[in-house]
């Protein structure tokens, strides 16, 4: 400035004054560049014709005052985009001046290389103009272009270096790796360039980053990377097998666009030395290299040794020069993939327990093999823990053809029961859902020992069954096949077992009075006589074998309505008969004859001929023998008075005859009782 090297035309302002343009603003110039506007957007502006390479400022107030306090510094390479001087972060302002003829000096930590320069003054001493003097510093030296062939249309300028003596080095940083460049150099002297020198460089192709074993396998290894910046033509990989003897190198090539390879044929469990080359357009970069692992097989001869109904044993066998460091053993259920134990072993343990598992449930035990860098395939084995028994298995009911059974469920997860039951070396089987803990069995032979067997089934197996007997109830259809008025015939189908005995129970539905009676054990049909007209009776049947009693079969039945005769006097007589001792039946009977008359016409009497006829035919017919060993005749007569007397107990039985005949015995009747009994054989 000072020198007049730049011309006036060169230095502009955005305001000035008349005799203070801006080409006064010349450091020790008799005059200055002066404004009147005193703001922050005022501004005195260089334009140095090319690059330079600029050092420091040099700032000067005039006479009389009015000096720039502090400044910034802006520059530009084609006067259009400015860039103000920092520290990268902030704006940096300078100190300016504090009177009209001292010279302050600032010079730059970075020097800039640009064209144009603005002083921007920030503060003034004087609130009504500014007055401002300047001198930039630099320095000659050289001024270097370079441009990728590959990818840059217009050269960079580099920068202006202060000369030097001798050689100069000059390192030029940010290039784009893998690229050739052309490089221009220029010497520059005050305002005078020297003629171009050009010189051709190679920047060096950079390596792939993070090269790692992505995944293996137990034949294979894939390797991933980040690419490198530089323009490639592919890649090349070299792996070797990592032993104590020399292995070949085996090397594969493919394409740029690739940033992940897997090297087949491996050997499981083995280590292998990877390399990794980018092939760049003009030379190759350098190696990058990992060691990489196949998949190590799981533990060998991997199985279940031992079992019970809360634990399972598993064992294997180590392999030999194996990478392994330890084995992962786990256990879940076979229903949910959710582990519920798992341990890390190391390689010298070759069997592991699991403890606390539920009977009868089926289980997946399975078992890896790691190494230092990964973790292997997975061995798995289903098994199942032994089945554990329902327990106190019953019978809760039994009838003629069914018996209920009921137990205690086990703690293992069921499917389903198998329940199997035997009576005379037949067996029947039925399966049962495995949530339920008791169950009918029907259609069965009435008064029959069954032997029953329950067993529990899971998924993993069943338990040992177990057992239980129970007899059905014997006796079945009770009825009564025949009735008249003082008698019911009561017939039944016998069970297939082997009955010892019956019971018998008859009881009136209103006086509640019992008689038991006990039948031979091969009968099917009972004759009950002596019985009370127009009567209701209960009456139980039971059956006794070497198991014990059977469940009763309860039925009820009335006997017939007596025909209504009206007698004035009833004159009766006894006679008794012992029991013949030459006959081979037994008797004892009671003959009873009736005679009576009555106050009505004589049309209305009956003889006791005339009222057997009109009973018998509601009798059971007898065959002769029996009739004429053993007859019974019952007439009912309506008294118009009371008696006295109590019924006539008589009890008959027969040997040889299958159809037997019991009167109840009755001690007592109410003399005020409707009818009375009149028995006669």
């Amino acid at each position: 400035m000072e020198s007049g090297a730049i011309a006036d035309d060169h230095i502009t302002a955005s305001t000035q004054e008349p005799e203070f343009e801006a080409y006064e603003g010349r450091l020790n110039n008799g005059w200055s560049w002066m404004t009147y506007t005193v703001d922050t957007n005022q501004w005195l502006q260089i334009d140095l014709g090319s690059q330079k390479v600029l050092t420091s400022i040099q700032t000067q107030g005039l006479w009389g005052g009015y000096t720039v306090k502090s400044y910034k510094l802006l520059y530009s390479d084609y006067g259009t985009a400015w860039v103000t001087y920092g520290d990268g972060q902030n704006d940096m302002i300078f100190n300016g001046n504090r009177d009209g003829d001292t010279v302050v000096e600032q010079n730059l930590h970075t020097p800039v290389t640009t064209r144009y320069v603005r002083i921007n003054p920030q503060s003034s001493h004087s609130s009504s103009r500014m007055r401002l003097r300047v001198e930039l510093l630099g320095c000659d030296g050289y001024r270097i272009w370079y441009q990728c062939v590959s990818y840059d249309v217009v050269p960079t300028n580099v920068t202006s270096l202060e000369e030097k003596s001798g050689s100069v080095n000059v390192t030029i940083d940010g290039l784009k790796s893998g690229c050739r460049y052309n490089v221009t150099v220029r010497n520059v002297v005050s305002i005078y360039e020297s003629a171009d020198v050009f010189i051709e460089c190679i920047t060096e192709t950079d390596p792939p980053l993070s090269l790692t074993c992505s995944t293996a396998t137990s034949t294979s290894i894939t390797i991933s990377w980040i690419k490198p910046n530089a323009t490639l033509s592919g890649y090349r990989v070299n792996y070797t097998l990592v032993s104590d003897s020399p292995s070949e190198m085996m090397t594969t090539e493919f394409g740029p666009e690739h940033e992940e390879h897997v090297l087949q044929d491996a050997i499981a469990d083995r280590e292998y030395s990877v390399t990794l080359v980018a092939v760049g357009m003009y030379q190759d970069s350098v190696p990058v290299g990992v060691t990489c692992l196949t998949l190590t097989p799981p533990p060998e001869d991997f199985q279940v040794t031992y079992g019970t109904e809360t634990s399972v044993t598993v064992s294997w066998k180590q392999r030999v020069n194996s990478l392994a460091l330890h084995h992962r053993v786990w256990i879940r259920r076979s229903d949910t993939a959710e582990s519920l134990f798992t341990q890390l072993v190391p390689t010298g343990q070759t069997d592991l327990t699991f403890i606390d598992l539920t009977p009868g449930t089926e289980y997946v035990i399975s078992a890896t093999s790691i190494n230092t860098q990964n973790e292997g395939p997975a061995m798995n084995i289903t098994t199942g823990t032994k089945m554990d028994s329902p327990t106190e298995l019953d019978v809760v009911q039994k009838t003629t053809s069914t018996i209920t059974i009921s137990w205690t469920p086990p703690q293992a997860v069921l499917i389903a029961y198998n329940i199997t039951y035997t009576e005379n070396g037949r067996s029947a089987y039925m399966m049962t859902s495995g949530d339920v803990d008791s169950c009918e069995l029907t259609g069965l032979v009435p008064g029959t020992l069954y032997d029953i067997d329950l067993v529990a089934v899971s998924k993993v197996g069943r338990n040992i069954a177990v057992s239980t007997s129970a007899v059905t109830a014997p006796p079945s259809s009770l009825r009564v096949t025949n009735s008249s008025t003082t008698s019911l015939f009561l017939e039944w189908t016998p069970p297939a077992a082997n009955i010892l005995y019956y019971s018998l129970d008859i009881s009136d539905e209103h006086s509640g009075e019992v008689a038991l009676l006990r039948l031979d054990g091969h009968k099917t049909s009972y004759y009950v006589t002596g019985l009370v007209p127009e009567t209701t009776y209960v009456i139980k049947m039971g059956a006794f074998s070497e198991h014990g009693r059977s469940a009763d079969i309860t039925i009820s039945n009335s006997t017939g309505s007596l025909p209504t005769v009206k007698a004035s006097t009833v004159t009766t007589s006894h006679t008794t008969t012992e029991a013949s001792t030459t006959d081979r039946r037994t008797t004892t009977s009671i003959t009873t004859s009736t005679l009576w008359t009555t106050t009505e016409s004589p049309t209305t009497k009956k003889t006791t001929e005339e009222i057997e006829r009109d009973i018998k035919p509601a009798m059971p017919d007898y065959d002769e023998d029996t009739t004429s060993s053993q007859s019974t005749t019952a007439y009912y007569i309506m008294s118009t008075g009371k008696s006295t007397k109590p019924p006539l107990i008589v009890e008959t039985s027969s040997a040889d005859n299958e159809k037997s005949t019991t009167t109840p015995k009755r001690t007592t009747e109410d003399p005020g009782e409707k009818y009375f009994n009149v028995l006669h054989y």
